[in-house]
């Protein structure tokens, strides 16, 4: 949606505190990068009008990993000779094994613990992602972007209505009408779906 730029030579705009008169140079090209960054559009309003009404929940606290840490010491002591053997070669041998499976088993009960605690995380971001879509569904949401889009749309042509503006009559009339068009949006329109935008003036 085109609209007729200001002729920067003549206007004034506030710049960072202070006041920047375009000069054909940068002091204009800076002007102008300053505003592109506050373009929007109607979708940009209503995500950020949705996404400050909705919260998000707060993630379970996690459930804690079980220890290896004495098994595996015990293991490494064994084969050292660092703690105290049993007394036979094969109860030496099955105590390295039932040390080796129940490590085994810590590890497929720490995978199950990180299977149900990622799930239990994902159950909050999938519930936040559905509150999110059915949020922007809500007209009270859609209409209330109607309203801040067009509160942009109108700050964006104010600069028709300064009285040096580089217009005719006739072009400032056609800017007014369409200013007071886009001001009587929310009382023409009971729902966002019917919203028809006016065109700005060539």
């Amino acid at each position: 949606m085109a609209q007729r730029a200001p002729d920067w030579r003549n206007v004034s705009v506030g710049f960072r505190g202070g006041r920047v008169r375009g000069q054909y140079g940068k002091r204009e090209h800076d002007v102008m990068r300053v505003l592109k960054t506050i373009e929007t559009t109607f979708e940009t309003e209503l995500n950020r009008i949705v996404y400050a009404k909705v919260v998000r929940g707060e993630y379970p606290d996690p459930v804690a990993y079980v220890s290896d840490a004495e098994q595996r010491e015990e293991l490494a002591g064994l084969r050292a000779g660092t703690i105290d053997r049993p007394a036979t070669k094969l109860g030496y041998i099955n105590r390295l094994a039932q040390l080796e499976a129940q490590i085994k088993d810590i590890a497929k009960r720490n995978e199950q613990i990180d299977i149900e605690n990622t799930a239990a995380r994902k159950a909050i971001d999938d519930k936040y992602i559905a509150d999110i879509a059915a949020a922007k569904l809500e007209e009270v949401n859609l209409m209330a972007a109607v309203r801040s889009y067009r509160n942009y749309l109108i700050s964006q042509c104010d600069w028709t209505q300064i009285p040096d503006a580089p217009l005719t009559v006739e072009q400032k009339t056609a800017w007014q009408e369409y200013r007071q068009a886009l001001r009587d949006i929310p009382q023409n329109y009971a729902t966002a779906a019917a919203v028809v935008w006016p065109t700005p003036p060539a």
